[in-house]
């Protein structure tokens, strides 16, 4: 209710002085980092001095469990708290007393995939909050709006407070005289350039702190509450007119914000919240369990596993990987991710078809659309696209050799050739005659379910419409006709092995530097080629499609042309890594 009231009282003030209240998630908007979608605990603590401050540093991510865990303990003595990058009323956060809870901590944050950092604990016990404003008009003034000690409801020599925690808040406010306040004042500008801060201090008692023997272990320049606002010592009469002098003064601060300051902050920080919020949820993480179950067994079927949590968590969307081939100069097709139809249409009218619209998730071409000609065909894809999954991608569609390799760190294992599925005439026999020939061969080489037999659907029989042709067509001798558009498995594409022995050293090169920038045991890798894998990629045109973190490596065991290769020395060296949370999606 206190939440409400608060943000009416501001919507109000906004409206008396004209401003937009949303513009209110960019008072510190300078303050936002943009490539993490996050306020960083560390870059913010970068402000406080170092006689006032508690160490803390980010979790590498890179680094194992065991590494991580020497270099904290080098770093500082436990116990030690862990706090998510960015997080709001002390969700996600926990002490850590014991090497082996330290262990099973850092396993934890490496499956559920958030950036925490750890600090040190405070020598002081008490813990107190202060949330001052900056003066719109007199930018080097501020205003103590606030100011409250935190006492936990149980006793704890290293509790954690917040709103959802049993604390409870008390005033001290009337405690300051006002020149102890106007030196508190003097000291907090000259240290920080926040509009709107909460600042979390621990001392040993309040005039320690009036003497500046004090902690600060974190600050809060999201959306910090007014704590004191809690005190139910307070009357509600004086809660209201604080409340309206308060969000006055923010209501004055945004309207102040230059127009250029215009960043991308509620949305993002709201689901890193509720992302922390959730993984700390035991009934959610049995749902969630449930449902990448779900996906495992609907989707995943007979996938290889053998990346860490990590590594597959950095392939889930063709998003992900477009970037990494941007960041380390891989040539990739011309494209876009989008939400809203009207950015993939503005794509088509820069660039024209051919394009390809598919979702921007892995999973066998499943819910993908190419090649798109026309205008009808794109908005016809755009909705099948969307049922599939919010998040699209939209591509220029190209024509050319289309190849599977499979690398490992040790070397290039194997290449495939992918066909959509096709028959060749021979002037006699039509083409359902030639289908069920040709599946019938399939039957013959054992192929069946792995590489599927071309079924004579509708979606066949459009597809060869489009070219003038059907099921009783008989034509010349030799000519080839494609049954389906995609190359994937399900609509009948097929295999070709090409034998490693013709890559060039440049190809292999880039392979490698592929699966070294995502730090992978194993990679499927999908390329388009122009001219072949027997010719450097950067003396043709070529184009990286994605990567696949737990490539489908069974269905190389069924090429339809020349040998299958030997795929027992690959499972050999890949049987014996120690994978990191294998089996959870």
């Amino acid at each position: 209710m206190l939440r409400l009231k608060i943000i009416l009282y501001y919507i109000y003030s906004c409206t008396v002085i004209k401003t937009r209240p949303w513009r209110f998630f960019q008072l510190n908007a300078k303050y936002f980092n943009d490539e993490k979608g996050i306020y960083s605990k560390c870059e913010i603590e970068d402000n406080i001095p170092d006689k006032w401050k508690l160490q803390s540093y980010i979790i590498e991510s890179n680094l194992s469990i065991t590494d991580q865990k020497n270099k904290i303990l080098s770093r500082m003595s436990l116990p030690v708290f862990f706090k998510p990058e960015w997080g709001q009323n002390s969700h996600g956060i926990f002490v850590v007393e014991t090497e082996k809870e330290l262990v099973r901590r850092l396993k934890q944050i490496k499956k559920d995939n958030i950036s925490y950092i750890y600090q040190e604990t405070s020598q002081y016990q008490n813990e107190y909050e202060v949330l001052y404003t900056r003066d719109p008009i007199q930018p080097h003034m501020i205003t103590l709006q606030s100011m409250v000690e935190a006492k936990p409801s149980e006793a704890s020599k290293y509790p954690i407070n917040g709103i959802y925690c049993n604390t409870t808040y008390h005033d001290i406010s009337d405690k300051w005289s006002e020149t102890q306040k106007e030196r508190f004042r003097w000291y907090m500008k000259e240290i920080w350039d926040f509009n709107i801060a909460r600042v979390w201090i621990k001392s040993h008692s309040l005039q320690d702190l009036k003497d500046w023997i004090f902690e600060i272990f974190e600050i809060n320049i999201f959306i910090p509450f007014p704590l004191h606002l809690l005190d139910k010592n307070i009357l509600q009469i004086e809660k209201n007119k604080f409340l309206k002098k308060f969000t006055k003064s923010l209501a004055l601060l945004t309207s102040h914000i230059p127009k250029e300051n215009n960043k991308s902050i509620f949305f993002r920080k709201i689901f890193t919240h509720y992302k922390i919020k959730l993984n700390n949820n035991k009934s959610f993480m049995k749902i969630k369990k449930l449902i990448y179950k779900f996906i495992e067994d609907k989707f995943l079927h007979g996938c290889s596993d053998y990346n860490s949590l990590e590594v597959r968590k950095l392939c889930r969307s063709k998003k992900q990987a477009r970037e990494m081939f941007q960041k380390y100069d891989v040539p990739h097709a011309k494209g876009s991710i989008f939400y809203n139809p009207y950015t993939a249409y503005k794509f088509v009218q820069q660039h024209w078809f051919p394009v390809v619209l598919k979702p921007n998730v892995w999973g066998y071409s499943r819910g993908s659309f190419f090649p798109i000609t026309n205008y009808k065909d794109f908005w016809k894809a755009m909705f099948f696209v969307k049922l599939w999954w919010p998040s699209s991608v939209i591509e220029q569609y190209l024509l050319w050799k289309n190849y599977r390799v499979v690398v490992t760190k040790w070397s290039v294992d194997i290449v495939m050739e992918r066909y959509p599925g096709f028959v060749i005439w021979d002037g006699k026999k039509t083409v359902s005659r030639l289908i069920d020939e040709e599946n019938k061969e399939r039957e013959k080489m054992n192929l069946i379910p792995v590489i599927h037999t071309i079924e004579k659907w509708s979606r066949v029989k459009n597809h060869m419409k489009q070219f003038g042709y059907h099921f009783d067509s008989i034509l010349e001798k030799g000519k080839k006709l494609t049954m389906y558009h995609r190359v994937s498995l399900a609509p009948g594409g097929v295999l070709e092995t090409v034998g490693v022995e013709t890559i060039t050293e440049k190809n292999k090169e880039i392979f490698f530097k592929i699966l070294d920038a995502f730090g992978a045991n194993v990679f499927g890798i999908d390329v388009i080629m122009e001219k072949g894998i027997d010719v450097d990629f950067d003396k043709q045109e070529c184009i990286f499609l994605e990567v696949n973190s737990r490539p489908y490596l069974e269905m190389h065991n069924y090429p339809r042309y020349w040998e299958k290769p030997d795929m027992k020395p690959l499972y050999e060296k890949l049987d014996a890594l120690d994978i990191t949370w294998r089996g959870i999606y």
